[in-house]
């Protein structure tokens, strides 16, 4: 398996070893022989095509997304597309604002602890923390805006030799829209994403190409190993969308390797990512005071966020690597430790055994 979980698993439950589906295999505590999975979807299924293929239009279907977000204009049009079947939506991801059709159960099911457990699995997790050389890493394949933002900004105010960084600057038109000529960027924010020297720079590789999730999951890395804090870059920045002609929440936040990494490594991180991030982590017992001492906010609102995330940045510029280590050690080893300890797990376990009667409660509404 080259993924955290295995993906694109279909088929009636029925037919399925609980233990072939472990992340999900508690809801065999609920009667569903009839019910269609669609668990751990990819890419490969955002389209409504791809989706009516594969699934029947006869029985109720549990979908989730865990290694992938998904798009959430076509998911909502293939749902509406089938107005008299029923559907269950899981996701890690914690449900801000409830946009999806009548004949949609949206309900979060965390699979977190199963993604560390297969990275523990195959490259361990950090016995000694040792004093750190850099201040911080920043690790990005796409050029995408966060990572765009980010990057332009640490390279401004930090010095090289306090940095682990990559930038491969890998371009697909569709994620270059903030160069669009008219889009409107915070002027602060643009001083830097759009600077001469910026749109110029060449990539810069400190680590190989990317591989696949696991690959990708060795938390040894230097990016790590060497710095005391990393800028997580994660997959999915966004946190507001427009569904019928309103702004609402999308489901955040979505979290990936990229996060799991510093963690097993004893390391702090700023989350370079959706909202709630930090507020999901400690929901589940982990801990972030240093981030509260350095007054970092997060916000629903992408620029809003990123200023938070550069002010936080600006205020450490007079820190070392050891004043960094010193301000996030306590956090960072409490964190490692929850994972080792196997709290974070039960901690995950508990809050999907309260998703069991609602997904209970979804099972009787067509068992009657």
């Amino acid at each position: 398996m080259s993924d955290l979980l295995p993906k694109d698993i279909t088929g009636l439950w029925r037919n399925f070893n609980p233990e072939d589906i472990f992340w999900i295999k508690e809801l065999e505590k609920i009667n569903l022989p009839d019910i269609f999975l669609a668990l751990s979807l990819s890419q490969r299924y955002h389209t409504i095509a791809d989706l009516d293929r594969q699934l029947p239009m006869d029985r109720p279907i549990i979908l989730s997304f865990h290694m992938e977000y998904f798009w959430h204009t076509d998911l909502i049009r293939w749902f509406r597309s089938r107005p008299n079947q029923k559907f269950l939506l899981l996701s890690d991801w914690k449900t801000c604002q409830d946009f999806w059709p009548a004949n949609v159960t949206s309900v979060r099911w965390i699979t977190w602890h199963h993604q560390l457990n297969k990275i523990i699995s195959h490259y361990g997790i950090c016995d000694v923390i040792k004093p750190p050389i850099k201040k911080f890493s920043s690790l990005s394949h796409l050029h995408e805006y966060h990572k765009a933002v980010i990057t332009s900004f640490v390279l401004s105010k930090f010095s090289r030799q306090d940095l682990e960084l990559s930038w491969h600057d890998v371009r697909y038109p569709s994620r270059m829209y903030y160069l669009q000529e008219g889009y409107h960027i915070h002027p602060t924010i643009q001083n830097y994403v759009k600077s001469d020297w910026f749109t110029k720079l060449e990539p810069i590789f400190s680590d190989g190409k990317p591989g696949t999730p696991l690959e990708n999951s060795n938390w040894r890395h230097l990016a790590y190993a060497d710095c005391a804090v990393n800028l997580t870059n994660e997959s999915v920045f966004n946190s507001v969308c427009q569904v019928d002609n309103r702004i609402v929440e999308l489901p955040a936040p979505y979290l990936t390797e990229k996060t799991w990494k510093p963690l097993l490594a004893g390391r702090a991180f700023i989350p370079v990512g959706q909202s709630m991030t930090i507020e999901c982590l400690e929901e589940l017992g982990m801990e972030f005071q240093w981030l509260k001492k350095l007054q970092f906010d997060t916000s629903l609102s992408d620029d809003d966020r990123l200023l938070s995330i550069m002010e936080l940045l600006e205020k450490c510029q007079s820190l070392s690597s050891d004043d960094l280590w010193m301000l996030t050690f306590e956090d960072a080893y409490h964190n490692l430790e929850l994972i080792k300890s196997g709290k974070f797990a039960k901690k995950c376990d508990k809050l999907n055994s309260q998703s069991l009667q609602k997904i209970l409660n979804w099972a009787l509404t067509f068992a009657q």
